[in-house]
């Protein structure tokens, strides 16, 4: 084995298979936390929830017998005859809960202020013997259990056993303390008691806590088979939805790889529109932009060198004769020196041109946009080629609507201006007529029109106009490096500004861009 697969079998190797690969991760991720869950939901249901189960069942059975002993009491201090004696034959007279003290308990449970249910209330008095008992809890009572009791031959009913000996213990520690708490049986039954009436009634009041002991018995012998079962499907189910999420992933890796060996087509296929597929579409975006400026990178070395071989030749050539030959004649030295400077000029422009579109394309020029207005811009920009126009014979025209704001740097704005203007003077037609034209459009615009009246512009021409190095109407010999209307586009394109060029064969051409009106300032409004 290699390395690397050695160490797959060690402590690293253990550590990388759950760290190396995000299906891995992922699959590890939920794993954990379904054993966390299950860890928290095994400490609430066998640790948790009979201690809560307990003390919701204490304040319970608090409020039962707080009820219960109100009423007593109330009935005691509004003068209720709470205890009465009947006598029996004999003479034997015994105590026992009036009736009306009965008919104010059967009213308040009919009324729903006290709410009995599957709870026992026990009400006995001070000779401990009971005189009140609602057994919610039927055979399950452990103060009140219940006997056969023989009807007859045929009947044999369930009597409760009122006095029982548990109960009667317990009624005596509640006249004993005063209050009482506590649980029957290894915490089957749990039990308040409490006096009322001034102390001639003890009120014991209990529930039965029996079958939350048996569901978490029952809890703890299925949580285990549950919990493997559900381990196993989330496991299943992690390691398959784990793909569905790293198969972009790997396919978009794959594409890196390939984009990295030169093939700049490469695209992926986008299935969603989550993160992933916006990272795909990122991607692919970004093959595209690194596929454009590899063969800008790439026209751009095969015209500059082509552009430089011809200025270099004749350099060194004019160079070479005026060593070689016409270093002693000063009139033929002079104009072939000429030559000379002219091609330095003609390279030093070509570089400053490619340099100025490198910047202002890759955005390495940073712009300074202010307000401005753009009709006055025009104006000084058109006042030097209206100079130029009338050493050269033409007519230059120009007119500019008043108060143009626009928000863009003038630097760069005027630097497009150069160029459109220069671009259409190498082409003014027999008439010589080169115009200028800055107008509102009524849509929160502003236009500029460059205009001549030259050869025009073929269709087939228009679409690549503004392209890089594209010379068009027959511009062999025109001065120039091609690249003043790119560096245009390139500027219009920094600031938004929607741009374009109308034109047809002999009818001259019409550069345009418009540029948004900027927001005057809020003193204005």
């Amino acid at each position: 084995m290699n390395g690397y697969q050695n160490e797959a079998f060690g402590r690293k190797g253990h550590r990388q298979w759950f760290t190396g690969s995000i299906r891995r991760k992922l699959t590890f991720f939920v794993v954990s936390l379904l054993l966390i869950v299950v860890g928290l939901f095994w400490s609430v249901s066998v640790y948790l929830l009979q201690p809560a189960y307990l003390s919701s069942l204490r304040t319970e059975l608090q409020s039962l017998l707080d009820t219960t002993v109100a009423l007593l009491n109330t009935a005691y201090e509004d003068g209720l005859d709470i205890m009465t004696t009947e006598v029996y034959p004999g003479g034997i007279g015994v105590p026992r809960l009036s009736d009306a003290c009965q008919e104010m308990l059967a009213d308040a449970e009919s009324i729903g202020t006290l709410v009995v249910g599957q709870r026992c209330l026990d009400i006995s008095d001070q000779n401990l013997n009971c005189q009140y008992l609602r057994d919610g809890l039927i055979s399950r009572c452990l103060l009140h259990p219940v006997h056969q009791v023989a009807e007859d031959e045929t009947t044999v009913s369930l009597r409760s056993e009122p006095n029982s000996v548990l109960a009667v213990w317990t009624r005596e520690a509640v006249f004993a303390a005063g209050t009482y708490a506590n649980t029957l049986d290894e915490n089957q039954q749990m039990v308040l008691g409490a006096t009322a009436a001034g102390g001639q009634l003890a009120v014991v009041v209990s529930a039965n806590v029996e079958r939350v002991s048996q569901s978490v018995t029952v809890l703890k012998r299925l949580l285990l088979p549950i919990t493997l079962i559900i381990m196993g499907i989330s496991l299943l189910a992690a390691w398959v939805f784990s793909h569905l999420f790293t198969r972009p992933l790997h396919r978009l890796s794959l594409a890196t790889r390939e984009m990295a060996q030169g093939n700049y087509d490469v695209q992926v296929t986008l299935y969603s529109n989550d993160e992933i597929g916006a990272l795909g579409h990122d991607f692919n975006v970004m093959a595209a932009e690194v596929k454009r400026s590899t063969q800008l990178q790439k026209d751009l070395i095969a015209n500059v060198s082509h552009d430089l071989r011809t200025p270099l030749t004749l350099i060194k050539g004019y160079a070479e004769t005026v060593r070689d030959l016409t270093g002693d004649d000063p009139v033929k030295r002079t104009g072939q020196l000429n030559v000379i400077v002219d091609e330095s000029d003609r390279l030093s422009a070509l570089v400053g041109s490619v340099m100025e579109l490198s910047r202002v394309s890759t955005g390495n020029e940073k712009m300074e946009p202010v307000t401005f207005d753009l009709g006055e811009l025009c104006d000084e920009v058109g006042y030097r080629y209206n100079a130029v126009c009338e050493q050269k014979g033409y007519h230059f025209d120009f007119s500019a609507d008043t108060s143009c704001l626009v928000y863009a740097d003038p630097t760069l704005v005027e630097r497009a201006l150069h160029n459109l203007l220069g671009n259409a003077l190498n082409h003014v037609g027999e008439d010589g007529y080169l115009g200028l034209k800055v107008a509102g459009t009524g849509k929160h615009t502003v236009r500029v029109e460059v205009i001549d009246h030259g050869p025009g512009i073929s269709p087939a021409d228009i679409e690549h106009i503004f392209d890089r190095y594209y010379r068009s109407r027959a511009d062999t010999g025109k001065p120039g490096a091609g690249l003043g209307l790119s560096i245009t586009k390139a500027i219009f394109e920094a600031h938004g500004f929607a741009y374009g060029v109308q034109s047809a064969p002999g009818q001259g051409a019409t550069f345009w861009f418009e540029a948004p009106l900027a927001k005057p300032p809020a003193s204005q409004k």
